[in-house]
C-alpha cells in the first residue's frame, strides 16, 4: 500500500506519491516506480493499492480518458476486471492477502479543478474537497497530516511539496516495506500550467518551490 496525497482548490489540483511497490509475482519490492500518470495536458491519475497490476490499470485508464471516456465510467469498467484477474492468479498460486486499489483522478479546466477518488473493493467514487491522504494506515496518516499541515502552514500558505516530503518520510520510517522515496509530485493549474517534480529523495531535496505553494486557511 502506497502513500497518495491530494489537494484541490478552485485554482489547482495537486497529486503526490511515493515510489515503492510490492510485486505479487516476484514477492519483492520494486522501486522506484511511477504512481502518477498524465492523461493529457490537464488531467492525471495517481494509483495506489495492493495485489492488483497498477501499471496496467494506469495504462488502461489513461487510454480510456484520452479516448474521451469519463473517469468514473472507465474506473468502474476497467478496475473490477483487473481485480478479478489478480484474484484468479492469487487463488491459483495460493497467495493470500487483501486486495485494494485507490485511484485519484485530477482534472483542470476553465470551469475549475476537480479530484475524484475511486476505491475498490467498495466501488465508491467521491469528490475530494480539499486534502485527501491514503496509506497503509489511513487513520494514522490523517493524524500525521494534521500535525504536518500545522507545522508547515506559514502566513496563510503551505508548500505542498514540502508537506509531501515530510509525510512520506514519516510513513517510510513507520512502514519501510510499503513506503519509500523518491517522491513524485504534480501540480495542475486551472490556467493549463503543469509542474512536475520527480525523483525527489532526501539527498536531492533542495527545498520547496513557489509553484507548489498555495493559499490555505486553517
Amino acid at each position: 500500500m502506497t502513500i497518495l496525497i491530494a489537494h484541490r482548490s478552485a485554482d489547482h489540483a495537486f497529486l503526490a506519491a511515493d515510489s515503492v511497490r510490492w510485486d505479487l509475482k516476484q514477492q519483492r519490492n520494486l522501486a522506484p516506480v511511477s504512481k502518477i500518470h498524465l492523461a493529457g495536458s490537464r488531467s492525471a491519475v495517481a494509483l495506489g493499492g495492493v495485489n492488483i497490476d497498477r501499471t496496467r490499470l494506469a495504462d488502461l485508464l489513461v487510454s480510456a480518458r484520452q479516448a474521451g471516456e469519463g473517469f468514473a465510467d472507465a474506473a468502474r469498467r476497467i478496475t473490477p476486471e483487473l481485480f478479478a484477474e489478480t484474484r484468479g492468479i492469487m487463488t491459483r498460486e495460493r497467495i493470500s492477502g487483501e486486495q485494494r486499489v485507490i485511484s485519484l483522478y485530477a482534472e483542470t479546466g476553465p470551469q475549475g479543478c476537480t479530484i475524484a477518488c475511486h476505491r475498490l473493493p467498495e466501488d465508491s467514487i467521491e469528490a475530494v474537497g480539499s486534502f485527501d491522504f491514503h496509506g497503509p494506515d489511513r487513520r494514522w496518516l490523517f493524524g500525521q497530516a494534521a500535525a504536518a499541515i500545522r507545522q508547515h502552514h506559514r502566513g496563510g500558505q503551505i508548500a505542498l511539496d514540502e508537506l509531501t516530503m515530510d509525510l512520506i518520510g514519516r510513513a517510510a520510517a513507520r512502514y519501510p516495506r510499503h513506503v519509500g522515496f523518491p517522491a513524485m509530485m504534480l501540480m495542475l493549474r486551472r490556467d493549463g500550467t503543469q509542474i512536475l517534480r520527480q525523483d525527489m529523495d532526501i539527498a536531492t531535496w533542495t527545498g520547496p518551490l513557489p509553484d507548489f505553494t498555495v493559499g490555505l486557511d486553517l
